[in-house]
C-alpha cells in the first residue's frame, strides 16, 4: 500500500502463536521510543461472533477482515457445460437479489427457531446434532429462504454434498472462520502455496484473515500521514472511517474521554505517564468526544417520559474545493434523531 514506507519489526510472539501481553506492551513501548509513526498489530484471528471486532480506545483503528469484489472460482465443469457446486436443483433464489443473513448457531432444529427472526432470511447453522438436510428443513419450516451449514472444529474441512430440499450449501471450518479472500503483496522468499516443492514465485497472492486486512489499512494510514504531515492520528482515522469528513482531537481530548469513562486516576496515569486532573475535563460523557462515529448510552428508565440526549461534533473541512453535503438519517428503533447544523 505504501511502497516507500520503512518497516521496523518487533518480535512479540513465540512458537505456536503464543503472545504474552507483557511482550506486546514492551514492543509498543520500544516502537514509540524508536519514533515509529504507525503501529500495525494483527495478532491472530477470531470468527464472526459478537465483539470479535471491538476496541474502546478512540486513538486506535480496529480492523476486521473483509473481502474483495472479485471471484476466483474453481468449479468442476464437464464437457457438456454442467457445473457442480451443490446437489440442490430446485427453484433458485432471484438473481442479483440480496437477503438478510442471520446466524442461528446450533439452534437449527425443529421448534427451536423463532419464525419472527428467521422469516425471509438465509440462516447460518452449525453442523452437528442432526443431519444437514434436516437443519435446512427446520429453517424452511420457520420461514427461512435458504440455509448455510457451517463446519465446526469437530467436522473441520470435510464436506458432504447434501441434497437439500430448498436452497442450501455447506462451508468448511476455515471458510466460516475467515470467509474472505484478500489480494495482497507476497514475498519472493516463499512460494504462493508455502509448499517446499512449489518453486513458483509471485508478487501477489490471495490470503485470508485480519493479518492481511490490517496491513492494508496501516498502509493507507501511512499514505495519508505522508501526504499530510500535520494531521493527527484522529484526523487520519476520521478520513479513513468517513472518507468525507475529518474531525480533530488531541491527547487532552483522549484523557477527558478516559476520565468520563470512569477509569481511575491510577489507571489513566499508566497511559499518560504524568499526573491528570479529571475535574477539568471538557467533555461530560464518553460520547461527547469529537469522533466520526456517534455511539450513545441511554439509562434504563421505566417511566413513559422520553429522554433527550444532545451530543456535538465539530467538522473540519480540509479539501481545497467547495462541496455540498446532505444529512440522511436512519432512526434506530424507538429513537428519533435530529441534526442541527450551525
Amino acid at each position: 500500500m505504501a511502497e516507500k514506507a520503512r518497516l521496523a519489526v518487533y518480535k512479540v510472539c513465540w512458537n505456536g502463536g503464543y503472545c504474552m501481553e507483557s511482550d506486546i506492551l514492551a514492543g509498543l513501548d520500544k516502537a514509540v521510543e524508536d519514533g515509529v509513526d504507525l503501529i500495525s498489530i494483527s495478532l491472530g484471528n477470531s470468527g464472526f461472533r459478537a465483539e470479535t471486532v471491538d476496541n474502546v480506545a478512540p486513538w486506535m483503528i480496529t480492523v476486521g477482515a473483509s473481502t474483495i469484489d472479485r471471484k476466483f472460482p474453481a468449479d468442476v465443469v464437464l464437457e457438456d457445460g454442467t457445473t457442480y457446486h451443490t446437489l440442490y436443483n430446485g427453484k433458485q433464489l432471484p438473481n442479483k437479489t440480496y437477503f438478510p443473513l442471520i446466524y442461528a448457531g446450533s439452534a437449527c432444529m425443529y421448534g427451536s427457531l423463532d419464525p419472527k427472526l428467521i422469516h425471509g432470511k438465509i440462516v447460518v447453522c452449525d453442523r452437528g446434532d442432526i443431519g444437514c438436510v434436516d437443519k435446512g428443513n427446520a429453517v424452511k419450516k420457520a420461514g427461512g429462504i435458504g440455509v448455510i451449514v457451517a463446519n465446526t472444529e469437530s467436522s473441520g474441512e470435510g464436506l458432504i454434498a447434501d441434497a437439500h430440499l430448498f436452497p442450501g450449501l455447506a462451508i468448511t471450518l476455515s471458510a466460516r472462520e475467515k470467509g474472505v479472500d484478500i489480494l495482497a503483496a507476497w514475498t519472493n522468499d516463499s512460494s504462493p502455496s508455502g509448499c517446499l516443492e512449489d518453486t513458483r514465485r509471485a508478487e501477489f497472492n490471495i490470503i485470508s484473515g485480519t493479518s492481511t486486512s490490517c496491513p492494508h489499512v496501516s498502509g493507507l494510514a501511512a499514505l495519508l500521514k505522508a501526504a499530510h504531515l500535520d494531521w493527527s492520528p484522529a484526523m487520519i482515522k476520521s478520513a479513513l472511517t468517513t472518507t468525507a469528513y475529518t474531525q480533530d482531537e488531541d491527547a487532552e481530548d483522549y484523557i477527558d474521554f478516559l476520565c468520563e469513562s470512569n477509569y481511575s486516576l491510577d489507571h489513566i496515569q499508566i497511559i499518560t505517564r504524568r499526573s491528570v486532573n479529571c475535574s477539568s475535563s471538557k467533555i461530560k460523557n464518553p460520547w461527547d468526544l469529537n469522533y466520526p462515529i456517534i455511539s450513545v448510552g441511554f439509562g434504563a428508565s421505566k417511566s413513559s417520559n422520553s429522554e433527550v440526549l444532545v451530543t456535538t461534533r465539530t467538522v473540519t473541512y480540509v479539501s481545497e474545493t467547495a462541496s455540498r453535503y446532505k444529512v440522511r438519517i436512519i432512526n434506530p428503533e424507538g429513537v428519533t434523531v435530529t441534526v442541527d447544523i450551525s
